[in-house]
């Protein structure tokens, strides 16, 4: 296999194992996107494995689109650097329509205007993901395509800034007769979880609910449900990825910070990355409400919905969303 100066004519064979990897930059924030960013060194690299990196620590592969966000992407990460680094551009869906994995509309591009490898994209059929990088310090920064495993590449990991990922109604839990609002919370410097559960009449807390550490990805979504257990008191569904497929993680919503979940529901499969979910009343006459999931195709980026009994976790139902709204690029000639 050749070592990557970057002349894109290079043969690449196989999926390479990962090897040592070690960040770069520290967490930096953009004022303008809002976001966190980091470089992640990987001595060698696939698009894959880049984007489960980023997963794993509750991040996306950097989704670059506007020219704000590239040039803090260049002068805050990368001054003074060469090499070449996955950003979360792929075609693989079909063929010279790029797409971000984020979904967020495909407007400002980057692409290299020539060079050794020539002008970019050069649509190779076997070249279907998004690179960044510059051969020497000197170089600017410009777009690739390249095949899905390069040798001594990294990648960029994108954060939302936003600690606070998702809010939900429960209904009046201490009696004084005004609902409680839930708050789902990352804390990207400890990696914890948090539910915080606050009485709308008094602005008190009235319960914490630690989920997750990043052990697991980030949570994409909550929700609240009827009583499950029969003590009257409603509980708290988190989405998750868990073990590479969409699950939803339950706890009681009065119970203590680090108390042992309820129940695990699994969605989809291991080749669907969780999206978003919702709640629905009984809809199978046992009492308890439905919960829905929807996932996206990992390599397809198709949409597909579940929904899920959630009490017993019988599958009630799957639907697909072959419609989606086109934020690529028309096609090239």
């Amino acid at each position: 296999m050749q070592k990557l100066t970057f002349t894109l004519g290079i043969a690449l064979t196989g999926l390479l194992s990962a090897t040592t990897l070690h960040a770069d930059s520290k967490k930096l924030l953009s004022v303008t996107t809002g976001h966190y960013y980091q470089l992640i060194e990987y001595d060698s690299a696939a698009w894959e494995n880049a984007r489960l990196g980023c997963e794993s620590i509750g991040a996306h592969l950097a989704t670059i689109t506007s020219q704000e966000e590239q040039n803090f992407i260049d002068k805050a990460l990368m001054p003074g650097m060469d090499g070449y680094y996955f950003i979360g551009g792929t075609d693989a869906a079909s063929q010279k329509k790029w797409q971000w994995l984020t979904g967020e509309k495909w407007s400002y591009t980057n692409w290299s205007k020539g060079g050794d490898n020539g002008p970019q994209p050069n649509n190779r059929p076997d070249e279907d993901y998004l690179m960044l990088g510059s051969n020497t310090p000197e170089s600017d920064i410009a777009w690739f395509d390249v095949d899905s495993v390069t040798e001594e590449a990294g990648y960029i990991c994108e954060w939302s800034a936003n600690k606070n990922i998702a809010t939900a109604i429960i209904p009046d839990l201490n009696k004084n007769k005004a609902n409680e609002i839930a708050v789902l919370s990352v804390d990207y410097e400890t990696g914890e979880h948090t539910v915080h559960i606050k009485d709308t009449r008094t602005k008190k807390i009235l319960n914490t609910l630690i989920f997750a550490t990043d052990a697991v990805t980030a949570p994409q979504g909550m929700i609240v449900l009827k009583d499950l257990n029969g003590n009257g008191i409603p509980e708290i569904g988190v989405l998750y990825k868990l073990k590479e497929q969409p699950a939803v993680l339950i706890k009681d919503a009065k119970a203590a910070a680090n108390s042992p979940l309820l129940k695990t529901l699994t969605f989809l499969s291991n080749a669907f990355t969780g999206q978003a979910i919702t709640v629905s009343p009984d809809g199978n006459g046992n009492g308890v409400d439905e919960i829905t999931v929807l996932g996206r195709h990992k390599k397809t980026l198709a949409d597909l919905t579940e929904m899920r009994d959630s009490k017993t976790g019988k599958s009630l139902g799957q639907t697909s969303f072959a419609v989606v709204i086109d934020n690529s690029t028309p096609e090239l000639p």
